[in-house]
């Protein structure tokens, strides 16, 4: 299953490259909040969307939010699989995912990066 989202995932990269378009990297349904962003809460692999920077190399975090420690990075070209998305006390959408060409797992601001395919879901349900 991951390596046709992962094949997906490559040729979406590709048209994004091309100047085919992009995916909006919106979470779609009403915002789940954290009233502490830095908080643990569960993040379940719950979804099957693929996501890829769409400018710049992205800082990945502990919580859903830039005060919290960076657990890795996720550099153009790498593909972002998601887990699910969070929305945090400021009201930002945030998704947590693992970076599949470091094996890296944190969170993302989800307006800084691009869905290539798939679905992604709250991770409350």
């Amino acid at each position: 299953m991951r390596f046709a989202v992962t094949a997906a995932a490559t040729l979406g990269a590709a048209a994004l490259i091309a100047g085919m378009g992009t995916v909006s990297a919106q979470a779609a349904g009403s915002s789940v909040v954290t009233p502490n962003a830095c908080e643990n809460f569960t993040h379940p692999d719950n979804s099957s969307a693929t996501y890829l920077t769409n400018t710049g190399t992205k800082n990945m975090y502990t919580g859903a939010d830039t005060t919290c420690g960076v657990t890795g990075y996720l550099n153009p070209g790498n593909i972002f699989n998601a887990y699910c998305w969070h929305g945090n006390a400021s009201g930002q959408e945030w998704i947590y995912g693992l970076n599949s060409s470091t094996g890296k797992a944190g969170w993302v601001y989800a307006p800084s990066i691009v869905k290539v395919s798939g679905t992604l879901n709250p991770c409350n349900h």
